[in-house]
């Protein structure tokens, strides 16, 4: 067989040397000649392997639809070392390896830990269902995320968590393990415990100032990988440690989702804090639009199919904070698709929005709905379905928009598209201290250098809509050329 690539420059050892696969039998026929190496998948697969030596797995942002186990509950792997999974699993992980360090990224429905080795098991990622540990350690670290973790009796294991536990149970009631705990525990469930003797976080909550850590690009694609799969971030807050560059990287949204579906398990629900650095290259050269991201609308007698793009796509009741990106690059695709709601940091939010100290350079081209920081901001959601909140709260404060913005309908510098709700006594949103120093220009439609609506905004209403707000840039639309911080598609020409 032919190894494509290693992990080293060279190594005697198999284990480090990856073959792609693109069917479940490849490996089958690999393991027929007594080969043991590595392997990461080069295509989508349906099926379930079950190893019997520590092989390293990698789906390659593609997806297994299946299960992965290392041993059985009859017989167990006992090779000593350490071995991971990485990638986004539709399935199962089954590990009995109880002379064995384990590593899992990226996403899965469940993982079953049968028996480890006592320098553990450890959760780098998402499971988004259960996470139950039979024998050994378990250790949940800092990007962890688990929906439901169920530890044994304590004489058959120990668990800490760094990261977050929706859900904390145990299948014994008189010594479960105790969990030491300096992570954030949303809620005790059956017999779960928190050790509160060792523990830096006695009881169940986020530690004062706890933050999800991501410090390089491959921490930010599994986060990125992890809320697609269904990790909402209620309640959490995401923090960067790092300036990160997505110059060659094909990204795709995180919280990448139709604006049409209610409660999309999808879309990102907490806090992104940049704290103060820097995204670069950010662009949707090389992404391919995926069915669940697409809006269906039959739009004027002709049928549109909308997706949104932004570092996030879709974001529900979230707050940002303290971002820079430069050299943005995004435009349409073409083949049909038409970009609606698109910006740098966000292409579409439904409910209350807190974003504060953002700054965008750059390029963005689009549809309708498209700004130089965030696309489309609504409180509600009722053309296709009915979700958000006419009690949201929306706050743009202190925000830079760079981007020169084209569009084909309605655009801003700073929003997009901000949802028309004339009849409010009190302002929809309130922009603080905003300034567009982009050219912003729509071919058919209107723009606005802070946002874009659709009726015309109550004279009073706005010094408390529109506060210490600056333009710099050139506004170009259907009226001619302005510097008006505003625009609404209702004015007659």
């Amino acid at each position: 067989f032919e190894v494509h690539y290693s992990s080293e420059p060279y190594s005697e050892d198999t284990l480090n040397w990856w073959l792609p696969i693109d069917e479940a039998s490849d490996v089958t026929e690999i393991e027929a000649i007594g080969a043991k190496v590595s392997y990461c998948m080069a295509a989508d697969i349906a099926g379930s392997f079950t190893f019997d030596y520590l092989a390293n797995f990698d789906t390659n942002e593609f997806i297994l639809t299946g299960n992965i186990s290392y041993g059985t509950s009859g017989t167990a792997v006992n090779d000593l070392g350490s071995f991971s999974v990485s990638g986004i699993i539709e399935g199962t992980l089954f590990v009995n390896t109880p002379e064995a360090t384990v590593s899992h990224y990226g996403a899965i429905d469940f993982v079953n830990i049968y028996a480890v080795d006592e320098t553990s098991y450890h959760e780098y990622g998402f499971v988004k269902v259960s996470l139950e540990l039979q024998k050994g350690r378990l250790v949940i670290e800092n990007t962890g995320n688990a929906t439901t973790v169920v530890l044994p009796v304590s004489t058959n294991g120990t668990a800490e968590n760094k990261g977050y536990i929706g859900t904390l149970n145990s299948t014994e009631e008189s010594e479960p393990v105790q969990l030491n705990n300096s992570g954030f525990v949303n809620s005790l469930g059956d017999n779960g415990v928190i050790n509160n003797t060792t523990s830096t976080q006695k009881t169940t909550g986020a530690p004062t100032g706890f933050s999800i850590l991501i410090g390089d690009l491959n921490q930010l694609e599994a986060f990125r990988d992890a809320v697609n799969f269904g990790m909402t971030c209620e309640n959490l807050s995401i923090k960067l440690t790092s300036d990160i560059n997505l110059g060659a990287t094909a990204w795709t949204p995180i919280g990448w989702a139709s604006r049409k579906l209610k409660d999309d398990p999808t879309v990102f629900k907490g806090t992104f804090d940049g704290n103060n650095h820097t995204i670069s290259g950010l662009s949707t050269s090389g992404f391919t639009p995926t069915a669940k991201g697409i809006r269906e609308d039959n739009y004027l007698g002709a049928t549109e199919k909308n997706y949104v793009f932004g570092l996030f796509g879709v974001a529900h009741n979230a707050e940002f904070r303290n971002v820079k990106f430069t050299n943005v690059n995004i435009h349409e695709l073409g083949n049909g698709y038409l970009l609606d709601g698109a910006a740098a940091l966000l292409g579409f939010s439904v409910g209350s929005l807190t974003v504060k100290n953002i700054t965008a350079s750059g390029v963005i081209s689009g549809q309708d709905g498209i700004g130089g920081i965030i696309g489309r901001v609504y409180k509600t959601e009722k053309r296709n379905v009915d979700w958000g909140s006419d009690d949201a709260i929306i706050l743009i404060e202190d925000c830079i928009n760079n981007v020169n913005v084209t569009i084909t309908q309605k655009g801003g510098g700073v929003v997009g598209y901000i949802q028309d709700k004339t009849y409010e006594n009190t302002p929809y949103a309130v922009f603080k201290n905003c300034i567009n120093n982009g050219n912003i220009k729509s071919s058919t439609s209107v723009a606005g250098a802070i946002f874009s609506t659709t009726s015309n905004i109550v004279a009073d209403r706005i010094p408390t809509l529109l506060q210490g707000c600056v333009n710099n840039g050139q506004i170009t639309d259907r009226h001619g050329t302005s510097v008006k911080l505003y625009e609404y598609s209702g004015r007659p020409l």
